[in-house]
């Protein structure tokens, strides 16, 4: 499939399908995804409390950033989740559900978006360092805080 094949669109997702790409997903997160969160409770925390951002191909969820985006008095959001299946990855698809993720948050007047990464996950880092992002204090264990001003 060519990127083409991709449609992108804001907030169709359902907890149904969140759970399903969250399990298709689940080894490529290091460490694996289900070792520090219950795939099904996240996914509908998910699905009732992020804004979400997707990649479909036809009827499958390709691609997926949530983002914790109500704190508008606080002027700042998280990132919670990107994840793109392993067969759509290297297209652009996390970079660009990234970027419109920050733009729904510009247009409403956050003032920046954070997120965490696991450190060691170079490609990941690179990605988010190339959108705007910078390493900013906290984060547990491996973890690293990244944040992008707005």
């Amino acid at each position: 499939m060519s990127c083409s094949d991709i449609s992108y669109r804001r907030g169709g997702a359902t907890r149904a399908q969140i759970l399903e790409h969250l399990r298709e997903c689940d080894a490529d997160f290091s460490p694996p995804l289900h070792t520090y969160a219950d795939l099904a409770d996240y996914s509908a925390k998910i699905a009732g409390r992020a804004v979400t951002f997707e990649a479909w191909s036809g009827g499958v969820l390709a691609g997926l950033v949530a983002a914790y985006l109500n704190d508008p008095e606080g002027r700042s959001g998280f990132i919670t989740n990107v994840s793109v299946l392993r067969e759509f990855a290297r297209r652009g698809i996390a970079s660009r559900l990234v970027a419109d993720a920050l733009e729904y948050a510009r247009a409403r007047g956050f003032e920046a978006v954070s997120l965490e990464v696991e450190a060691s996950n170079a490609a990941a880092v690179g990605l988010y360092e190339k959108l705007g992002f910078e390493r900013a204090e906290g984060g547990a264990g491996r973890r690293l805080r990244m944040r992008v001003r707005l």
